[in-house]
Order: C-alpha cells, then structure tokens, then sequence
C-alpha cells in the first residue's frame, strides 16, 4: 500500500516528505517552519532542507514574519498550490478507496469518528506548550455506530 502511494507521490517529482510538507501548507497562508515540523513530525533540520528543495522547484516560498524576524514562514506559491490541489484529492481517494476497502458503511463511520479523535489527540499534543506534562488519555466524547 505505501510503496503505491510513493509511486504516485514520486511521479509528480515529490519525495513522501516533500509532499508531507505540500500537504501541511496546502489550504494555509502559510506556517512559520517550526510549525511544519510539528505536523510533519519532521526535525527543524530535515523541515529546513525540504523546504530548500520545494523552494528551489518553484512550490513554496519563505517569508519572514513582520512581528518577529527570527520566525521563517513558508507558503505555498501559485504554482505549488496548483501541485497541492491536483494531488491531495488524489491522495485521499487513493487512501478512502485503499483503507476502506471490505469495509460496511457502519465500519466506516466509525473508523471516520475514531480517526477524527485520533487527529484531535495529536492536535492538543501539538498544541501543548513545551515542557507540559504529557496529556491523559480520555474517552472519546461521540458514539460507537
């Protein structure tokens, strides 16, 4: 299943990481690096090189944040959202059809419902300031279909 979503990804000239990075600045004015490292669960280092490349292909664009000059921000250029617009719907139905496969409609509501608290989960993870205790896990707030 990955190595097919890599061929796809690779035929547009992206590596997995680079798209990762497409993906997390699509439908965005932008987002300062450290952020995309965040979503990405990539290191500052690797986000840094990454972004060189989508760069040096014409996709996204940096920006120094006007309030604090220290901040980078990189956003998707015209030509980089273009890229993001025809691939990423690709991608998802590519996934639906790959990870729903066999599924019942109630499977996969629920499946939708669990994967929605799982991305919630990393959000308020993501969200946390640094050094905070771990969050507690909690039930999720919906019912099983």
């Amino acid at each position: 299943m990955e190595r097919a979503a890599e061929r796809e990804i690779r035929s547009y000239g992206l590596t997995p990481p680079q798209f990762d990075v497409l993906a997390a600045l699509g439908n965005t004015e932008g987002l300062p690096l450290s952020e995309i490292g965040k979503k990405t669960l990539v290191t500052a280092g690797n986000i840094t090189g990454i972004v060189d490349r989508l760069e040096a292909g014409g996709w996204v664009e940096r920006k120094r944040c006007t309030q604090d000059r220290r901040i980078v921000y990189a956003a998707l250029t015209p030509a980089g959202d273009a890229l993001f617009q025809k691939i990423f719907p690709m991608q998802v139905q590519w996934s639906d059809r790959v990870l729903c496969r066999g599924l019942t409609p109630e499977e996969r509501d629920t499946l939708t419902l669990e994967l929605r608290h799982l991305a919630a989960l990393f959000q308020q993870e993501a969200d946390q300031p640094e050094g905070d205790p771990p969050l507690q896990p909690q039930e999720p707030h919906h019912e099983h279909v």
